[in-house]
């Protein structure tokens, strides 16, 4: 049975896999896995490893961003608002932004991104020294996210860490 920890955890992999080493370029999996061959234990447990080294840095990184957006006096919701609806292709009258405001955002969302970019490289630095390196990551989380099988051995694996870790 899922604790909240091991939800969150899972949850928190995804949602990694999806932002940062996505955001090297790389497209997001389809609905389909590629055929990557065969997915060992021992390659689930790496990525599981991996994971534990990568997090701290995502949580580091997010801290600054907030505290970023907060020390130039937005509020996080409202750079959150803006940033999702100009991501949505809407313009800044659609959010009611001043100009001012939009200034800070864009001024904000600048430091952000060199934040996240920095983020991103160590991320990438620490899977590519691994002994799995960047493209095999990116297929193993994959197959993780498409295929039933590979998601539920990486479940029970996660689980057995967590349970031998206390």
């Amino acid at each position: 049975m899922f604790n909240f920890k091991k939800i969150t955890a899972f949850v928190a992999f995804f949602l990694f896999t999806s932002t940062a080493i996505f955001a090297q370029g790389i497209p997001q999996p389809q609905q389909q896995a590629p055929d990557i061959g065969e997915v060992s234990d021992s390659e689930l447990q790496l990525v599981i490893d991996l994971f534990s080294e990568i997090q701290p840095i995502q949580e580091a990184t997010q801290m600054k961003m907030i505290e970023k957006v907060e020390d130039e006096g937005m509020e996080v919701q409202r750079f959150t608002q803006i940033m999702s609806a100009l991501q949505q292709g809407m313009d800044a009258d659609a959010v009611e932004a001043s100009e001012d405001e939009m200034k800070k955002f864009e001024e904000i969302n600048e430091v952000i991104s060199k934040m996240q970019e920095e983020a991103d490289d160590a991320i990438v630095k620490i899977i590519e020294d691994s002994d799995m390196g960047l493209d095999r990551f990116q297929n193993v989380t994959m197959a993780i996210q498409t295929d039933p099988e590979i998601q539920a051995r990486y479940i029970e694996l996660l689980e057995a860490s967590e349970e031998n870790q206390g």
